[in-house]
Formats: structure tokens, sequence, C-alpha cells
């Protein structure tokens, strides 16, 4: 099968966003495919065709903030649009992102979060903010933790408790769930003095762990915790590839903006059957 497929990075967050025909049954391989071909990216993305109604879904059928400005841009500047609606995976409804294809940067509105809870995990609490198709866990930390320590983090959220495992128990970590079947888990390693964060995504569906450049959903999540906690509406996030801004709204939506990268076409023959 050959595949072709263009590359954005959002602010060190690379997507692969494939224009070729895929079936959704082979989305892990041709994932797994491309993430082995080409390093940098950190995501991939398949895009359904350039007719209205726009849409794109995510290899793991989550959602990417990230990945959905980077198709705006894409048919910004095939389509000579400046405003264009969206259909991705993990959403119901479209979103629209606003494009400024002179700048190369795209601006995305999205209601805020569904709601925010806390989590129990080696004596620390640990607020997790839950949106439709990802949610983040925000981590005050000024490293980031080991492997082992992740993964023994993300099977608590994976395996959530109920009230009756809860009832006369006292437990090192603890969580239960408001959401159920949650596609994909980010770990957010938050610097509130310094206003940064280090992004980390795990994908239940092409069971992926990166450490990604930026992650759009992660800094809205950190966004909304501090809007929640101070009030404050403007933030400019730090990640380890760059700043992605996020504004809170006077009406409650939150708006997403950063610089994004284009480039290609590129081409791969992979084997699906194997």
């Amino acid at each position: 099968m050959k595949i072709d497929y263009y590359l954005g990075n959002a602010s060190g967050n690379v997507s692969a966003m494939v224009v070729s025909e895929v079936k959704q049954e082979d989305y892990k391989k041709v994932n797994d495919w491309l993430m082995k071909e080409n390093s940098l990216i950190e995501q991939v993305a398949f895009i359904k065709g350039f007719d209205q109604p726009y849409t794109m879904e995510m290899a793991g059928l989550e959602f990417c903030l990230n990945a959905t400005r980077t198709f705006g841009l894409m048919l910004g500047k095939q389509e000579g649009l400046d405003k264009v609606w969206i259909q991705t995976s993990g959403l119901e409804q479209a979103l629209l992102v606003e494009v400024d294809v002179t700048n190369n940067e795209a601006k995305i509105s999205i209601d805020k979060p569904l709601d925010m809870q806390w989590l129990s995990f080696k004596g620390m609490s640990y607020p997790i903010v839950h949106m439709n198709g990802i949610s983040h866990v925000l981590i005050e930390s000024e490293t980031v933790f080991d492997d082992e320590r992740i993964h023994q983090l993300l099977d608590v959220i994976n395996h959530p408790l109920s009230l009756t495992d809860m009832i006369g128990q006292e437990r090192e970590s603890s969580f239960i769930s408001t959401r159920t079947n949650i596609p994909a888990i980010g770990l957010m390693f938050v610097n509130n003095s310094l206003l940064s964060m280090t992004p980390i995504v795990y994908v239940k569906e092409t069971n992926t762990l990166i450490h990604e450049g930026s992650c759009g959903s992660g800094s809205l999540a950190y966004a909304y915790f501090l809007n929640q906690m101070t009030g404050k509406s403007n933030f400019d996030i730090k990640q380890p590839g760059g700043y992605l801004k996020v504004n809170v709204k006077e009406d409650g939506t939150y708006q997403l903006s950063g610089p994004i990268e284009i480039s290609g076409l590129y081409s791969l023959s992979i084997q699906v059957n194997e």
C-alpha cells in the first residue's frame, strides 16, 4: 500500500497527516510504520477527504487539538479558506479553526473541559481534567517520572476503583473515575512558576507512549486548571518545542493558537498484511 502524507509541526508536536485512503482497521499498522520510518512523528491523523464536511480521524480514534489545527491550516492553504469547520475523532461536534496562511498560524475554539477531579497516587493528589477523546493528569514536578512510575500511574487511571472497592480500604493510590473508556491519557508535568509543561501522551488503541514536543489539549487542560484556581484567562504556555497560547473567552469557551509548519507531500510503501 502506498501512503501519501504531509507533516505538520505545531510547536514541536509533529503530526503525520495521511491523505491516502486507509481503512480504520489498518490505522494502527500505518501508524506503526510511519513512526518507525520517521522518529519525529508523534501522532498520525487520517484525512477522510478534502470535501465538506471536512473530517479526520486519529490513529487511536482519540482527540488531538494540534492535528486538528494542522488540518485546518492545510485546508486554508489548499482551498483558500480562512475559517473551516472540522469533524474529528473523539468529538461529536465539529470545531471551528481560524487560519492565517500568511503567518502559518491556526487557532481553534472549543468548549471548556467536561470536568476535573482528583486522583491519589503514591500518597500525592493530582488533578485530572477530562475532555472528550482524552483526559490529562496535571503533575507539578520539576522532573518527569521514570517509565516504571509512569506505567504505574497509567494503570491506576486505566483501572479505576468503584465505591465498593474504597469502603474500609486504605490505599496508596486510588481513583474513582467519572469517565469510562478513555481513549488517550496525557501526563502533563507542569511548572506553575514558569508556566511550562512537559507532555507525555498514552494512546490505548495504538499502545503508544510519546514524549511530545507540545500538546494542544494538554495546554487547554492546564489553562482550565489555572483558570479555576486563579481566575486568569490568558496563558502563554512553554512547551519543549515552543509555545502554545490559550485564551479563556468571556462566553466560557477556550481558544488555542500557535504556529504550524507544514511540509510534504511524502510517500511510503508499506505492507499492511504483516
